[in-house]
């Protein structure tokens, strides 16, 4: 399956300085935290997706667009690209004084390795699983809502998703984003999956399996206007499988997707940014995505609400695109089985980024270079 897809015409360049675009989108959920340290919360202004303990609440409708003054880097010498070359190898970070690695003094090993463990330093690139083609496929529908993603809260606001949104028009086709088996099509009142859990409306669920992943692998595609399937079909990648709606808590259309590996319940869900291809990069290259895990002192993962990713193309430059994260906000919420992480996004262009936030009282600051088709893999351990 290709890792990637071909050009949309909807790449920013990365030579343009912009605000940056709340895009909207949909779902309910509980408050959490409120972050202190990031700018403007950044609000959908349609609709409610996600069910939870107060799913038929109303989200605020009136959108924050923040613009980001630039910022320097501080640039970390020592690092190669591998952008001439058509298969990067993984390549490590050099480290920043005030935080280390799980391993911070040993030696960075650069040998190919699928294990997230063997990064030394604050970061190294792999091969990811991109494995899984975006379910709405229409240019307004095929981007995720930035504004709640996977883990996060909507800046306290929700209950911590177990998905991602993708905005779509109602009776817009849905596909199956991976070759399986249809295990649940129905209401969520007769899935044993979301049993008890009101919020998805009319869904269905994928049963799915790649060489070399030694788990199933279920995809979930929730307010479904129409399905298009039964129990136990067997559908290819990319066939429709119903209509993009806004059945259960939802108060205007689109899709709430999951990942969920190993099991078919809520509890098993892993960020799809992490599994969506990437579209391709302004030079027709596919995007990359950053994955990060954040540490305590005492090795527990930071749950931290003001992670700022700086897209500064070139190392030290100042920022041309600005991402706003927090770290999974639940134990529900479950980083990759290899990588651990607490926070991440996809479908970055290539380039350099500054990561960036406060924890204790300090301000951590970090360089990342995100590489086509790849994930970058950030760890860091307050000391």
């Amino acid at each position: 399956m290709s890792g990637w897809k071909s050009p949309r015409g909807r790449v920013l360049s990365a030579f343009v300085l912009g605000s940056l675009i709340v895009l909207q989108s949909a779902c309910s959920g509980a408050a959490a935290n409120t972050p202190s340290l990031t700018p403007a919360p950044l609000q959908h202004t349609g609709t409610a997706g996600l069910s939870g303990p107060s799913a038929g609440s109303t989200p605020s409708r009136a959108p924050t667009t923040a613009t980001p003054s630039p910022l320097q880097g501080t640039g970390t010498a020592g690092l190669s690209s591998p952008y001439a070359g058509s298969t990067p190898s993984p390549l490590q970070g050099t480290g920043t004084a005030g935080l280390s690695g799980p391993d911070a003094d040993s030696t960075p090993s650069r040998a190919p390795t699928t294990d997230a463990s063997n990064c030394q330093e604050d970061w190294c690139a792999y091969e990811g699983h991109f494995w899984l083609e975006r379910p709405v496929q229409s240019v307004m529908g095929d981007d995720i809502d930035p504004t709640y993603r996977y883990g996060s809260t909507e800046n306290g606001t929700r209950e911590a998703h177990s998905g991602v949104e993708l905005q779509a028009p109602a009776g817009d086709s849905v596909h199956a984003a991976a070759g399986g088996v249809v295990v649940v099509a129905g209401g969520d009142d007769q899935a044993h999956a979301v049993a008890g859990n009101s919020g998805y409306g009319n869904v269905v669920i994928l049963k799915h399996s790649f060489p070399g992943l030694d788990q199933p692998l279920f995809t979930l595609y929730a307010h479904l206007q129409e399905i298009d399937v039964a129990p136990g079909e067997s559908v290819s990648g990319g066939q429709v499988i119903g209509k993009v709606g806004a059945t259960g808590a939802a108060t205007g259309p689109h899709l709430h997707f999951e990942v969920r590996l190993g099991g078919d319940t809520i509890g098993d869900t892993r960020n799809p940014e992490l599994w969506f291809q990437p579209h391709a990069g302004e030079d027709s290259r596919p995007n990359g995505a950053l994955a990060g895990q954040i540490l305590n002192p005492d090795g527990s993962l930071a749950n931290l609400s003001n992670v700022v990713l700086q897209y500064t193309r070139l190392q030290g430059a100042v920022a041309l695109q600005v991402t706003y994260l927090q770290t999974y906000a639940s134990s529900a919420q479950h980083g990759d089985d290899e990588w651990q992480e607490n926070f991440a996004a996809g479908d970055l262009p290539a380039g350099w980024y500054r990561v960036t936030f406060v924890i204790d009282g300090g301000m951590i600051d970090r360089q990342v270079e995100v590489f086509p088709g790849r994930v970058s893999v950030l760890k860091v351990r307050v000391n």
